[in-house]
């Protein structure tokens, strides 16, 4: 008969929203890695009471070397925290859903077919496709990344991955003539939420493939915050490089268990206008810098690039806009739940300023 022949179309694609300048972005990095059944289960006792999976990674990495472990897929993905983001890498199997039946061939003179009389299969006419249809084989992985305002990383992810396996041929056993063909697929799915660390690897899941029931399959995954996104060192904004003309706005709001503030702090080359943001804007007054005090706020800068993060129950924001001739031309924003600002020496935090307000230095 005419074997119908799949046809294999390599798609890429990957969706996901550009984040603006200056913003951070994050990645992901999904492995999935397969190793018999009795390894997985010894795998599992071992790591499973571990806060994360970097160690259980490491022995999966050293097997892959060893040639007990495969790596199967690697899918990796970058968007910026809030912003779903999809990356498949695909094959579209074309296979026919509807035959025409088989027939046998009908002469004048031959009697009936009989049991075991194959006599006639040269007179067969094989199943004919009619309607036809098309699976998407591979890997797919569908991320929505939050950054929490304890620098921790909340990943939601769907990550899926399918296989053709083989055709199944329905015969006609009176004739041994072939009838309907159809694939067998074999289908790999996970659909969660998972909190993580920067640059920790996390079980994601543990699956089993159906038709190797001896093998596991490790879903790992590894999200990192990309600070080499930011804007590059040299166009950052500064507080001792502020020109003449220009503005630079630092909202800055502080959350904790026994207070709730947020501020406005609007400086030029040689000033900060203080407003409170909160229940509306209001101007508070307005304080003169020192060239001492620009390079003292360029460390409090530095401070909060550095991705501060811990525990700690009071968290700060600190969202920068720059603008020139009424324009803006650069946005930077940094979370630290860390409350160690009031620990470094020659920083100058915003706070100190609204301190300045009432007489105080």
């Amino acid at each position: 008969m005419k074997r119908l022949i799949p046809t294999l179309i390599l798609t890429t694609a990957a969706i996901a929203a550009a984040p603006a300048a200056g913003e951070r972005n994050i990645g992901l990095l999904v492995e999935w890695i397969e190793v018999d059944a009795t390894a997985a289960n010894q795998l599992i006792h071992q790591f499973s009471d571990q806060e994360n999976a970097n160690a259980l990674r490491g022995e999966l990495e050293n097997r892959i070397d060893a040639g007990s472990a495969t790596l199967v897929e690697t899918s990796y993905v970058v968007t910026s925290p809030g912003m779903r983001a999809r990356v498949d890498s695909l094959l579209e199997h074309l296979y026919a859903t509807e035959y025409d039946p088989p027939m046998l061939g009908s002469l004048p003179g031959f009697s009936p077919l009989k049991p075991g009389d194959v006599s006639r299969a040269a007179l067969g006419v094989a199943a004919h496709p009619m309607a036809f249809d098309y699976r998407t084989l591979g890997t797919r992985l569908e991320i929505e990344p939050e950054l929490g305002r304890d620098g921790r990383l909340e990943i939601t992810i769907e990550a899926s991955r399918s296989e053709y396996l083989a055709d199944l041929v329905f015969r006609d056993t009176r004739a041994g003539i072939n009838g309907a063909v159809q694939p067998l697929f074999r289908s790999l799915q996970t659909s969660t939420t998972f909190v993580s660390a920067d640059g920790e690897d996390f079980l994601v899941d543990l699956l089993t493939p159906k038709n190797r029931s001896g093998q596991r399959i490790f879903l790992i995954a590894r999200a990192n915050v990309l600070r080499s996104n930011q804007v590059p060192e040299a166009d950052l904004i500064g507080f001792g490089k502020l020109p003449q003309g220009a503005t630079l706005t630092v909202d800055h709001r502080s959350d904790g268990c026994f207070h709730n503030t947020a501020t406005r702090y609007e400086f030029t080359s040689d000033t900060v206008t203080i407003s409170q943001l909160e229940p509306q804007l209001a101007k508070r007054g307005t304080v003169k810098l020192t060239g001492a005090d620009r390079g003292r706020l360029d460390k409090t800068l530095a401070f909060y690039r550095r991705a501060p993060r811990g525990g700690c129950t009071t968290i700060e924001e600190v969202a920068l806009t720059l603008r020139k001739d009424g324009k803006v031309v650069a946005r930077e924003s940094y979370v630290d739940g860390s409350c160690t600002i009031g620990e470094q020496q020659g920083l100058l935090p915003f706070g100190a300023l609204d301190q300045r307000l009432a007489g105080g230095r």
